[in-house]
């Protein structure tokens, strides 16, 4: 299984067909999607940080703590993969 970090300058809005970046993220990142899948491992949608140098030390701290949680929840219940691959970013999926 494969899951990126990422930080970026740009607003989640930023990468959209309509956005600044005129692609979305995942678009970006393709040649690693497609890496993974030739290596017949599991290629999950990315974590990012948005808009990262306009983050405020309380907003990097509630990312930080938000990735915590994803691991911790990803360590005791990993969802189906079909779940995960329908989601934008990592940052969408909540443990319940």
């Amino acid at each position: 299984t494969v899951a990126q970090v990422l930080t970026t300058g740009g607003t989640r809005s930023a990468y959209t067909p309509e956005g600044h970046h005129q692609f979305t993220l995942a678009e970006f990142l393709r040649p690693f999607q497609r890496t993974t899948t030739l290596c017949h491992m599991q290629y999950l949608p990315p974590f990012d940080v948005h808009d990262s140098h306009h983050l405020t030390p309380d907003a990097l701290e509630a990312y930080g703590q938000a990735y915590a949680r994803l691991l911790i929840g990803l360590k005791h219940q990993l969802p189906e993969a079909s779940k995960l691959a329908s989601l934008t970013y990592l940052n969408d999926w909540s443990p319940h």
